[in-house]
């Protein structure tokens, strides 16, 4: 064999071992990538199998812990108890019962049955608190969906309340109310939301108190035969509109004379009114406005805070004449 074949078998066997080469680690580079990407993907599957896995252990912990807080398993029993149980707390917190009557309820589903009742009550803001208070804090499975207050003039305010309660499928119990305490409320006791609320009228809008009074300078006169007359104070400069109240399908005003202690007028539509220098008589209200008519024949009307020195004319007299 000459040098020239032996040189071009030499290269012929050089192509084929580098091409047998390249096809072996491309092989084993495929091999190697599919190895890592199924070792990556057991290592995911095994993290989701475990998050799954305390997921569900944290959801059969919560579902434990709704049951205890269920009413009764049996329904006519849960409904007994539980429509017992408000109405201890209503007379507890002294207020007067005038109706509690079950609710049909819109909550569907297969983990529980609802069970609703809306109550009518009436009693002071005080005994209100005291059973909100002493509701919030049982760990029933229950909730609040509507609350009315309506006052009624006096102290006492009307209640209307609906509220909704779970029997969770599951429950063990057969009898008797969950009696454990919730802590989701801020404060320790129903004294001292009391004290915190009552103190400022929930119905009414914050009255600062008045200015306090500068004393004038002393001015020293010539003497006359006739002294002048002395200028009326004029109580009107200190009444305010302090509410605009619903009572029944009507609506009451409530005007708070801040020179006369303790003294709110409630004005209805016809009332006459008479604050100081300020005379009329109440043609309308509504939620927002109080209408009167002046002895002077001006139409005024007043929003919540005015004073009635301060009213907007609709209709003035002198322009009409």
């Amino acid at each position: 064999m000459s040098d020239r074949e032996k040189k071009l078998a030499a290269a012929v066997v050089l192509l084929v071992v580098l091409w047998g080469g390249n096809w072996a680690w491309k092989k084993y580079a495929t091999w190697r990538d599919n190895a890592v990407a199924r070792h990556s993907a057991a290592d995911t599957g095994k993290q989701d199998a475990f998050h799954q896995r305390v997921q569900a252990q944290r959801k059969v912990a919560q579902l434990g812990k709704w049951r205890k807080q269920s009413l009764p398993a049996v329904l006519p029993v849960a409904q007994s108890e539980y429509r017992g149980w408000l109405i201890h707390q209503l007379q507890e917190a002294r207020l007067d019962v005038d109706d509690l009557v079950p609710q049909r309820t819109n909550l569907r589903s297969n983990a529980y049955q609802a069970i609703s009742y809306q109550v009518t009550a009436n009693g002071r803001s005080e005994a209100v608190i005291r059973f909100l208070d002493s509701f919030y804090r049982s760990d029933q499975m229950h909730k609040i969906t509507s609350l009315q207050l309506t006052p009624d003039g006096s102290r006492d305010v009307k209640v209307v309340l609906s509220v909704e309660a779970l029997v969770v499928n599951g429950v063990k119990r057969k009898t008797g109310l969950y009696e454990g305490e919730s802590e989701r409320l801020a404060l320790a006791s129903a004294d001292e939301y009391i004290e915190r609320i009552i103190e400022r009228n929930p119905f009414a809008a914050y009255e600062p108190p008045p200015p306090p009074r500068k004393e004038r300078p002393v001015v020293v006169r010539e003497e006359r035969s006739t002294p002048p007359p002395r200028p009326r104070f004029n109580h009107a400069e200190y009444a305010y509109l302090t509410g605009l109240v619903s009572v029944g399908d009507d609506f009451q005003a409530w005007v708070t004379v801040r020179t006369q202690e303790k003294d709110r007028l409630r004005l209805n539509k016809g009332d006459d009114i008479e604050v100081g220098l300020f005379k009329g008589k109440v043609v309308s209200i509504d939620k927002r406005l109080m209408v009167v008519e002046t002895e002077d024949g001006d139409v005024v009307e007043f929003g919540m805070g005015d004073k009635l020195t301060d009213g907007r004319i609709l209709t003035s007299a002198a322009a009409g004449s």
